[in-house]
């Protein structure tokens, strides 16, 4: 019933709703958080755990990844509810992480801020950040190599 309330509310608005985007699909949540049942908590996790990773800069939403939260029965323990949640807590900690990193590096800029929101400013970032890391481990622990 809740994902049916959900994807009629989305539909049925004044204006137009980007639910791609964290900005609107936050406004629209918090309009209907009362009538679903969801905390503040609840929409944020929500949407940052629904998060499209190769665009992270952007804050874009998976639309999958958001409605798999409506579209799951979380009434009892199934496997696929576990492996769902544990999917989640994975995400939500990968996310914070980078969004460490960015506010890292963006505090680090002097100029041309709006840098950050391009592909090539993020994939740089994140993909650099794992190549440090790695060389990091394996000059840590040579008998790995």
């Amino acid at each position: 019933m809740q994902e049916k309330y959900v994807a009629r509310a989305l539909k049925n608005t004044r204006s137009k709703i980007n639910v791609h985007n964290v900005k609107t699909l936050l406004e629209k949540l918090n309009e209907l958080k009362h009538d679903i049942g969801l905390s503040t908590e609840d929409i944020t996790i929500i949407i940052y755990t629904s998060l499209d990773h190769d665009y992270l800069t952007n804050l874009l939403v998976l639309a999958g990844e958001f409605l798999k939260w409506f579209n799951l029965n979380f009434e009892g323990e199934s496997r696929e509810e576990i492996d769902f949640k544990d999917n989640k807590c994975e995400i939500w900690v990968s996310t914070c992480a980078m969004a460490k990193n960015i506010i890292a590096e963006h505090a680090k800029m002097t100029s041309k801020q709006e840098d950050i929101l391009t592909q090539y400013w993020w994939e740089h970032l994140r993909y650099s950040n794992f190549g440090n890391q790695v060389a990091a481990k394996f000059k840590s622990k040579p008998m790995l190599l």
